[in-house]
């Protein structure tokens, strides 16, 4: 008798191709493509995001620097978003990382997940105008990082043991701003970060930490907790409903932003702040044309900042949207990005899955790419991100990253279609390795692979071979 017992979350935005290609059963050429050096620097991340409110008109203000894990600094970086006609969303801090052996497949960029963010959303629509709350918004943002996030650090952290999740560049700040159903203008401080747990590592959501001095600005408004369904987790995730009173936000890097709004008479030769000065002190409130002033203001004096103690993490031209009216009446334009990074960090995430392929047929397919499983299995394309118990079962590990599994009197088969995933936090008993006849069985990784379990054989195709592990 054959019994399965699984965990799958699929996620599927607008029935298009992702929920497809979890049927096609084919590792692609498309899963192998890798990143070039100037396409993917190791790690990169971005830096300081400005809001500002009145309670009728909001300003955002965003830098492009992003900053490499090598030190180079690129002002070239989209941090700043229209999501629909009445939000808007920007990011600081974690902004691209390759993919384990540069895979792009693999490869996080944030750009390209904030475009297929906007349209999820845009499916949303009804007659053109979009229908979805703002928390509803907000949820369905952390949604969709935390699983393509999570499937990004589960394939490093597979193919690199040692991978270090507390790099603190890996954190990500998200700023949801916009006008809810019932005009009231809201924001949402969402921060997530990696974390360990009962099935690998994950994304989280934590709380938003402050800054040394935070302004008292950033407290303005009604703050609550994030909304979120009885399944979901959005610890840490406030949102902020504005009212007349002077709202500020700032995150990324916001010493000097924030040091600036509670003292803004230290700040010479910036009209903006010189202005906020003023209007401050006589008890009046800012216009929309000063609140961009004094945000411009505030994203310059943190570059200066940063030239002068020669850190360069904030500068090139920076990007500004408004609000009023609600309504999005300025943002930048979406940038364009690369077809195919990332395509395998929306595809299946399995936890806790159990596979018994025990049956009157004997060893059966778990989970295949190429081979022929019962219609009841699942068909799965190469790139999925799995966690599992596989008992007494064949199982193709082209492409998949596999971590933290165990596999018992089973049959694993990497053909060399897809890339080898396998990580060294697998637990194999009682179980044989089958090799492609294409595979070459003295590359590092392969050898890694024959080498680091105790296979009870190892074949290529149907004949046995012996490998020496101690060369």
């Amino acid at each position: 008798m054959r019994t399965m017992v699984f965990v799958i979350i699929f996620v599927c935005f607008a029935a298009s191709a992702t929920c497809g290609e979890i049927q096609d059963g084919v590792a692609t050429s498309e899963s192998q493509t890798r990143l070039t050096t100037s396409q993917s620097p190791s790690l990169g991340h971005g830096t300081i995001n400005i809001t500002l409110s009145n309670g009728a008109d909001l300003v955002a203000v965003t830098d492009t620097m992003i900053t490499w894990a090598n030190g180079q600094h690129t002002p070239s970086g989209a941090k700043l978003y229209q999501v629909d006609d009445r939000t808007i969303c920007m990011i600081a801090g974690f902004y691209l990382g390759g993919g384990p052996q540069n895979l792009a497949a693999f490869a996080a960029l944030i750009p390209q997940l904030m475009n297929d963010y906007v349209t999820k959303v845009s499916n949303g629509s009804v007659n053109g105008h979009n229908a979805i709350d703002f928390d509803s918004k907000a949820n369905g943002l952390i949604r969709h990082f935390v699983f393509r996030l999570t499937a990004h650090l589960q394939s490093l952290v597979t193919d690199s043991p040692g991978f270090d999740i507390n790099d603190p560049n890996l954190v990500l700040y998200l700023t949801l701003a916009g006008f809810d159903l019932d005009g009231k203008l809201k924001v949402a401080d969402i921060t997530l970060a990696p974390t360990r747990n009962a099935h690998g590592v994950s994304y989280e959501t934590i709380a938003r930490p402050n800054g040394p001095s935070p302004a008292k600005c950033e407290a303005a408004g009604v703050v609550s907790p994030l909304r979120a369904r009885t399944f979901e987790r959005t610890e840490g995730v406030v949102v902020h409903t504005l009212a007349k009173e002077f709202f500020c936000d700032v995150a990324g890097v916001p010493e000097v932003a924030e040091r600036l709004l509670e003292y803004p008479f230290i700040s010479v030769g910036h009209p903006g702040i010189e202005e906020y000065s003023r209007i401050r002190k006589a008890g009046g409130a800012l216009n929309q044309d000063q609140l961009r002033s004094l945000a411009l203001d505030l994203e310059e004096e943190t570059a200066d900042d940063q030239r002068l103690h020669q850190t360069f993490l904030v500068g090139g031209d920076p990007q500004t949207a408004i609000l009023s009216n609600g309504r999005v009446v300025d943002a930048p334009p979406s940038p364009h990005v690369p077809e195919n990074v990332g395509s395998s960090l929306s595809n299946t995430q399995g936890n806790g899955s159990t596979w018994d392929c025990t049956g009157s047929g004997g060893q059966q397919y778990a989970i295949s790419t190429g081979g022929k499983p019962l219609p009841s299995l699942l068909v799965l394309r190469a790139g999925g991100t799995l966690q599992a118990r596989i008992q007494n079962c064949f199982q193709d590990i082209d492409g998949f990253i596999f971590h933290d599994s165990v596999f018992n009197d089973s049959t694993l088969v990497y053909s060399g279609n897809g890339p080898l995933l396998f990580g060294p936090n697998n637990s194999v008993i009682h179980s044989r390795l089958v090799l492609g006849p294409s595979v070459d069985i003295e590359s590092p990784d392969v050898k890694r692979l024959v080498c680091g379990f105790p296979w009870t054989s190892v074949s290529k195709g149907e004949t046995k071979i012996e490998t020496n592990c101690n060369s």
